[in-house]
């Protein structure tokens, strides 16, 4: 895992490619293509809702996380290739860890606070396409 995950160049890439690896492993349940393309175009820094940061290749994406994620067609998710995956990923801190490794306590706590930053993105309820169902429910 370490030589695949070698390749990827760039921080940028670096850094989208440990978002994705955090929402599959720490999700609740396995998220939607669209949830995770939508999950990882933004990081707790940001703003602003910018859609066109939502990534609609989804082969590239795979590609990009040198094949350690694969797409389950019939359920239209992401997942990891192998359980082994997610064993080397939460592997823990040390002075050897990867870039994309994590703690789950770390990766839980900080998607939380991504969700929370989420919410409170101003544009929010303009540019959730769940718009209309939260005004029926409130009516």
């Amino acid at each position: 895992y370490d030589r695949l995950l070698s390749r990827i160049t760039g921080v940028e890439r670096k850094d989208l490619v440990k978002r994705l690896f955090r929402w599959i492993v720490c999700s609740r349940r396995p998220l939607q293509v669209a949830e995770i393309c939508e999950a990882i175009a933004f990081t707790i820094d940001d703003d602003f809702w910018d859609t066109t940061n939502i990534s609609t290749n989804l082969e590239r994406i795979i590609r990009v996380c040198g094949n350690l994620v694969v797409l389950d067609d019939t359920a239209d998710t992401l997942q990891l290739a192998h359980y082994t995956v997610q064993q080397y990923l939460i592997r823990g801190n040390n002075a050897n860890s990867s870039h994309f490794q994590f703690s789950l306590q770390g990766a839980d706590d900080l998607l939380g606070e991504v969700c929370v930053a989420y919410l409170n993105f101003s544009d929010f309820e303009t540019q959730s396409p769940f718009t209309k169902t939260v005004e029926l429910f409130q009516a």
